[in-house]
């Protein structure tokens, strides 16, 4: 993966990625001890948005809030999910069965240190709400080209 990481980084660099990439991988049910905790944490996750949408600024939280009812954060789903009461089945992904497909189809495997080390965007769980509380907002537009 270190060569193609490289190759990842010419495209950052020349501001043309890939049009698709993919990663594939088996995935194996839980078993429902397993199933348990993952509600649990996916409680958790959900909790830790509601958290920092509660301890955002008055500006982000007037953004987020302006949001059509569409764009959905992932907490309002995952909630949707708990709540729906619904029979489902959850299942674990393998890490190390991972392959990762570039935009030409070619497939590579990964190294399982790659995706360890990988972090998490802050921003991610609200960037479709962010955007949609942006767009519906003309001063927040012009704001947002005075600031690119």
């Amino acid at each position: 993966m270190k060569g193609e990481r490289a190759k990842l980084d010419c495209f950052n660099y020349m501001l043309q990625l890939p049009a698709r990439t993919a990663l594939t991988g088996d995935v194996c049910p839980l078993k429902d001890e397993k199933a348990q905790l993952a509600m649990e944490s996916v409680k958790e996750v959900i909790q830790s948005e509601q958290r920092v949408m509660n301890e955002s600024t008055y500006t982000v939280s007037g953004v987020l809030n302006s949001s059509n009812i569409i764009s959905t954060s992932r907490c309002e789903s995952l909630k949707e999910l708990l709540d729906g009461g619904e029979k489902y089945c959850v299942y674990r992904f393998n890490i190390r069965s991972c392959t990762f497909v570039d935009g030409y189809g070619r497939t590579h495997e990964v190294e399982l240190e790659d995706l360890e080390m990988s972090k998490v965007d802050p921003l991610a769980p609200f960037s479709a709400k962010l955007i949609d509380g942006v767009n519906r907002s003309e001063a927040r537009r012009r704001a947002l080209i005075l600031f690119v």
